[in-house]
Order: C-alpha cells, then structure tokens, then sequence
C-alpha cells in the first residue's frame, strides 16, 4: 500500500476475503470459493516451470488441487486461462500504476511510487517476468494469439499515454517524448504483423 496525502493507492495487493460459508459438496470451508484464484497460482507456476507448449490443463488442475471440471467451469480453454493470467496478474496492476500516476496530486512524486509498485509486484511474484516472455513469444510464432497480443498492447500504450498526458497537466512537467506516440507506434507494429 502506499499512501498519499487525503489518498490511499494500492498496487497489487488482491482485496480481503470474506470469511467463506459452510460447504455441503465436501470442500472444506477455507477452499471454498478458491478456485480461480488456486487454478492461476497453478498455472502460472505450470508456465514458470515448463513453458505453455508443455502445459497441460490437467496438470494445472492437479497442481490446484482441483477437477478438470472445475478448471472448465472458470475457464474455456488454456488460451482462455493463459489471458485471465496475463490479465490479472499482469495487466490489472499495471493499469492501476498507470491510475496513480494519471490521478495523484501534482505536489505527490509518482515515480517512487511506479518503481517501488513495479518491483513489489516482481519481488511477489518473480514467476511475472517469465508470463510476460513467454506471452510475447507465443505472439509472434501464433498468429491467432498475436492479434490479442497486439491489441492488448496498443490498449496498454493507450492507456500509459493517457496517464503521462494527465500528469503532464497536472503538474506542467514538460514530457520529452509526446504521449500520443506511443499508441502510434502500436498501430505501426499491427500494420507490419498483419
């Protein structure tokens, strides 16, 4: 958590899980409701460990304790558990850094705050840097996967250059690198993988 004068920002940190009701169906209480959250832990380690390509669902599900049912339930397929992971675990907290930035007083110094989140974020979850590698990887071999790839990076520039713009308003800190092209630069990128 960081706190700001009148604000508090936090980055990363899932919110607090009400106590879970008593199971008929045999799950104990404390894994009540978990499954989701279990079957992204697990794969995300299945990716760390040994790569997409040899990942299986089964295995994630085993690794989550879970059925397959279970993990079909949440999940359509592995491409669709793989985007709720890069999604979650990777692009909600960067959005929310960009938030911060976008939306912090102009008297509130940003970048300590983008750094420290960035790094707390990898310190917490050091299996992230290998998601973000082997999403890209997977993008530019499959060319179903690269336009989702494409998009949500284009999305992401967007919402960065919205940031910095806002920043640069808020506090008349000259940007040395106009905002609007980075999302130009995204669609430049899609022309060429098209």
């Amino acid at each position: 958590m960081y706190y700001i004068p009148d604000r508090m920002y936090t980055v990363g940190v899932p919110a607090p899980r009400t106590a879970p009701e008593p199971s008929r169906d045999g799950r104990s209480a404390e894994l009540r409701g978990t499954a989701r959250a279990r079957l992204l832990d697990a794969a995300l380690l299945e990716l760390y460990e040994i790569g997409y390509g040899r990942a299986s669902l089964e295995g994630i599900a085993k690794r989550a304790g879970v059925t397959k049912g279970a993990l079909y339930w949440s999940f359509k397929d592995k491409q669709d558990l793989f985007r709720a992971l890069v999604d979650e675990r990777i692009d909600t907290p960067a959005r929310s850094l960009m938030q911060l930035t976008e939306t912090a007083p102009s008297e509130v110094a940003t970048a300590p705050l983008i750094s420290g989140g960035v790094a707390d974020l990898i310190r917490q979850q050091p299996e992230l840097l290998m998601l973000v590698f082997e999403h890209w990887a997977l993008a530019a071999r499959d060319p179903e996967l690269r336009a989702g790839y494409n998009e949500r990076q284009s999305g992401l520039r967007a919402a960065l250059a919205r940031a910095l713009e806002a920043r640069h308003a808020a506090t008349g800190v000259p940007l040395t690198y106009p905002a609007e092209r980075l999302d130009g630069g995204s669609r430049r990128a899609r022309r060429r993988t098209r």
